[in-house]
This record gives C-alpha cells, sequence and structure tokens, in this order.
C-alpha cells in the first residue's frame, strides 16, 4: 500500500495547464505495523538539541485504526550523551527510502487539541541529502517545505504553511511563517483534532499550499530560489520551544495521519488519447 503503480488519478484541484495528477506513492497505514522499508522512525535521537526539549523515541510511532500515530508525552527518558528529556514524542521519514522532485503531497490528518500547549506537529519536505545538487547540501539552501506545522496554545489556533530558504549555510531567508489558516484574527474556529486534508503543490516556478481544497499561500520563483532537487517527507510532533507546556497542558497527546500521498503532473499534450 506504499509506493503507487502510476495511474491518472483524478483530484478537485490541478496543475499548472491542463492535464491531470498522478499517483506515484500512497500509505493508507492499513497494515498491522508500520512499513519500515519505507518509514523509518527516529530511535532515541533529538532534533535541533538543545533547543528542542523533545527526544524521538520508536515506542511513539505506530499503527492504530488505520491511522499512523505520533504519541508526544511528559515523560522522562535519557537521552544521548546521558542528556536528561523531559518529553518523548514520535518522528518518521523517508529519507533515502523514497523522495519526489516537484508534484502534489497531501495527507489527511487530525492535529493535538488547542489545550496541548507547546505540542508542534509538523508535515515537512527536506532535500534528499544523496541525491541533492549538490549533494549533501546544506540548510537551507537546499529549502525546506512546510506543508503544515501547528503550534497548540490558547491565544491562537491556526496552522502555518512556509518554504525555508537560504543561499548560504544556516541563512535563513524566511524566519518568520509564510501564512497563517484560518489567518490571525480571524473569527473562525476550525477542530483541528478533526481531520482536515493538508497538500502542497511544487513545480518550477510556485509552492501552493492549501488546506481543504482552500489555497492560502504561495511562493513563486521570483520570491525565493524553490527547491531543484528530489525531497523526502517527514512527521514530526514536536515541543515547541518558544511556547513550552505548562503544568496544564493536555498529556499525552496523539497527531493522526490518516493517508500520505504523492503525485506527477501529466501535462494533457503527454496524455495521447486519454
Amino acid at each position: 500500500p506504499t509506493v503507487a503503480e502510476s495511474e491518472p488519478l483524478a483530484i478537485a484541484t490541478a496543475g499548472t495547464g491542463s492535464g491531470q495528477w498522478v499517483l506515484t506513492f500512497e500509505d493508507n497505514f492499513d497494515g498491522p505495523t508500520l512499513n519500515t522499508s519505507i518509514w523509518k522512525p527516529r530511535v532515541n535521537e533529538s532534533h535541533c538539541s538543545p533547543c528542542e526539549p523533545e527526544l524521538y523515541v520508536p515506542e511513539n510511532v505506530y499503527i492504530e485504526d488505520g491511522n499512523l500515530v505520533l504519541r508526544t508525552q511528559r515523560q522522562q527518558a535519557r537521552g544521548p550523551h546521558g542528556n536528561i528529556y523531559n518529553f518523548t514524542s514520535g518522528w518518521v521519514d523517508t529519507e533515502t527510502r523514497w523522495y519526489q522532485k516537484y508534484g502534489r503531497f497531501e495527507a489527511r490528518v487530525s492535529l493535538p487539541p488547542q489545550n496541548a500547549t507547546g505540542n508542534w506537529p509538523a508535515f515537512w519536505l527536506m532535500p534528499n541529502p544523496a541525491t541533492a545538487v549538490p549533494k549533501d547540501v546544506c540548510w537551507p539552501v537546499g529549502g525546506e517545505i512546510d506543508i503544515y506545522e501547528y503550534t497548540a496554545n490558547p491565544l491562537m489556533n491556526s496552522v502555518c504553511g512556509s518554504y525555508r530558504w537560504g543561499t548560504s549555510c544556516g541563512d535563513n531567508k524566511q524566519v518568520l511563517p509564510g501564512s497563517f489558516y484560518p489567518p490571525l484574527g480571524s473569527k473562525t474556529h476550525i477542530d483541528w483534532t478533526e481531520y482536515h486534508e493538508f497538500a502542497l503543490e511544487w513545480d518550477e516556478t510556485s509552492l501552493r499550499f492549501f488546506v481543504d481544497g482552500v489555497n492560502y499561500h504561495n511562493k513563486t520563483s521570483a520570491q525565493a530560489n524553490l527547491p531543484d532537487s528530489a525531497m523526502y517527507i517527514i512527521f514530526d510532533t514536536a515541543i515547541a520551544w518558544y511556547w513550552m507546556p505548562g503544568p496544564d497542558a493536555a498529556f499525552p497527546c496523539y497527531h493522526k495521519i490518516d493517508y500520505v500521498r504523492a503525485y506527477e503532473w501529466q501535462a494533457s499534450d503527454e496524455q495521447g488519447s486519454q
């Protein structure tokens, strides 16, 4: 159920010009366990330590009721070099195992509740190191596409889509989030614990971000150096160093992925009689 055959699929949004999206990858998480030929959980690792206070452990990554579940717990654990972490969480990625240049990437997801203060789930893409140009390109020169990020907190209840990029190692030209959905200040309330579809459409000239079919953020090649190497998928839930959980924050929390899919755009002049 993971790597899909190339069959044209009719879906609601469209790429540039006339044509259709062709399914290239799909995981519905309908098996008893995670397919580790595609997905790699982090094992006793942190991310951006010491700025992020969570330790990623495989026990927090599992399949349940047709979902990939990333669990976050207020739990003390010993990490690399004997460091003590006060939170554990889950991370999976497809680095070296599956990656794609351009296309549509989508997932149907349930996020942690708003009272899970500090939980920071994300669906993002990074350059596959071995196939990047140049090889092992540094961050953020190769780009980072954040299809969604969400920080649970009592004051705002929006997801954001962003593109991080730069012209030299460590020089992030997009420090702030790209756009929020719903926009900050909006009276629209969305229950993110319900399932919503998050998507990105990426081609040579633009990145287009969607929530439930609504295109709420774009980045063009006139605004930034867009990625031009194949990228792999990451799902994780961090603990936000900028909005640390208080004693009343809800734990454990669950980041649930019902499915993830990827497509390539097939222009009509490549379809023949289709």
